[in-house]
């Protein structure tokens, strides 16, 4: 799974990635599988689950936070990145606290957020670049 996903662009970086925008480029699935990654605080570990590029939208919008474009996924399969280690985990257990709680800037809405760390280019650029996709 890991190894078909490729950047698409960072959509928040503060001294590196926190929120991006990835693609599957694996050839047996649809090649517009869109999927975000966000980098957690305390564990170090950043997790991987779908978009869509309306929810993305509502998020660019100010209408879910940083966390909810997680939270919205949890009847789904989440990857999970932590050093060298890449797994699957389900919304189960202490996922929410050990993971979405932690995520940087979870509690954030878009608009609230630093303008110097929103990616480049701005929003508006992005979904433009989505409507293409």
């Amino acid at each position: 799974m890991f190894e078909e996903i490729k950047e698409i662009r960072d959509l928040l970086n503060s001294e590196g990635p926190i929120l991006r925008l990835l693609k599957r480029t694996d050839v047996e699935l649809p090649e517009n599988d869109l999927y975000i990654e966000c980098r957690c605080n305390r564990n170090k570990a950043t997790i991987i689950c779908k978009i869509s590029t309306e929810t993305l939208e509502m998020y660019f919008k100010g209408r879910l936070r940083t966390k909810e474009l997680f939270l919205i996924r949890s009847d789904e399969e989440f990857f999970v990145k932590t050093g060298n280690i890449n797994t699957r985990k389900s919304f189960r257990d202490n996922f929410r606290t050990e993971y979405i709680e932690d995520l940087v800037y979870g509690n954030f809405y878009y608009t609230e957020l630093p303008e110097d760390c929103k990616g480049n280019p701005d929003s508006s650029e992005v979904m433009k670049f989505l409507k293409t996709f």
